[in-house]
């Protein structure tokens, strides 16, 4: 999100058409951009004037050769302005910089996290991201798992293309370039309605299993969700959790279990497959911030 400061307005040094202004000096009972205490590299918004038109927009502010580059919100010729010497240029405030109750409003990743700081809310468990496939051999989580949460919630609701297939989850530590094949250990617990416990494990896998085999009817699938501990290494990186699925007999199967991979590497992406086939569904990734 752009910055705001008070009463800083400058004239332009040179004629910079539609480019880049160089800055002048502070019109009268104004201040520069610096005294008002923007800093390099800092986004401003803006409002230039020229004569009566008018441009409102986003700049990157450099101190060095005191430049404000431009990015076009609005302005009265519905362009960039092509501005003369005669332009002057002020900090400015647009409806985007105000919270509004009666209309949506869309805000950067970034921008959700400064406003959760700004408040003193930065712990707590958020929502990240919703990623959604269609018959494709996997399900990928590429881009949020970071370092910008201490743990990871991950729900998920899966259908399998193929019949009787167990659905597995792999770790990467290169964001979902390659996943890791090797050296997972996994155990779980499963009951279908009609039937008993029984239990499934594995060690030196090249998996975690998350499931026993589950029905590919539109009405069948998996559901469940787990907890991603210690992604950033130093522990083994592992999850526990649980899922609500139906069998290829159409009966319910309640599962419970717990999954690590046995190399103390960062993880940064994971990805769900089944054991055969493609994958239809949606996981939800949620971080939890325990400490500020």
């Amino acid at each position: 999100m752009a910055i705001l400061r008070n009463r800083a307005w400058m004239t332009v040094g040179s004629a910079p058409g539609t480019g880049t202004m160089t800055l002048g000096i502070a019109v009268a009972g104004y201040q520069t951009f610096a005294a008002a205490d923007v800093i390099n590299a800092q986004i401003v918004r803006y409002t230039a004037i020229d004569g009566s038109a008018w441009e409102i927009g986003t700049g990157t502010y450099t101190s060095a050769g005191t430049t404000l580059s431009r990015t076009l919100e609005e302005s009265s010729t519905g362009g960039l302005l092509n501005l003369s010497a005669n332009a002057t240029v002020f900090i400015s405030s647009s409806h985007k910089d105000v919270l509004s109750f009666s209309e949506s409003q869309t805000f950067t990743s970034g921008e959700k996290t400064q406003a959760r700081a700004n408040i003193g809310a930065a712990d707590g468990k958020f929502l990240i991201a919703v990623v959604t496939v269609t018959n494709q051999g996997t399900l990928p989580i590429n881009s949020a798992i970071t370092s910008a949460y201490d743990v990871y919630d991950i729900e998920y609701d899966l259908l399998p293309l193929t019949d009787a297939t167990a659905l597995y989850l792999r770790t990467s530590e290169d964001n979902g370039n390659t996943v890791n094949t090797t050296l997972y250990e996994y155990a779980f617990t499963h009951v279908p309605s009609s039937g008993t416990w029984a239990s499934a494990q594995g060690i030196a896998a090249a998996q975690i299993q998350l499931s026993p085999s589950v029905g590919n009817l539109s009405t069948e699938g998996i559901s469940g969700k787990f907890t991603l501990f210690n992604r950033a290494g130093g522990k083994y990186p592992r999850i526990v959790g649980e899922a609500a699925m139906v069998n290829a007999s159409n009966n319910l199967v309640a599962v419970r279990g717990a999954g690590m991979r046995t190399v103390n590497n960062a993880i940064n992406a994971l990805r769900f497959e089944f054991s055969a086939g493609n994958i239809t569904g949606t996981a939800r990734i949620y971080g939890i911030k325990t400490a500020v």
